[in-house]
């Protein structure tokens, strides 16, 4: 029962983990894209 409830949580926590890294990086790379897309609109 411990056992389970344990792996339970860590395996919860490692899946958390893994999403919230996820959407940070899809959402650096919008917003870098983002960034350049202005700097070239501006430029041009």
């Amino acid at each position: 029962m411990f056992i389970s409830n344990l792996t339970r949580g860590y395996t919860r926590s490692f899946c958390k983990t893994v999403f919230v890294d996820w959407l940070f990086n899809d959402l650096l790379k919008v917003f870098i894209r983002t960034r350049l897309f202005i700097a070239v609109e501006e430029l041009t």
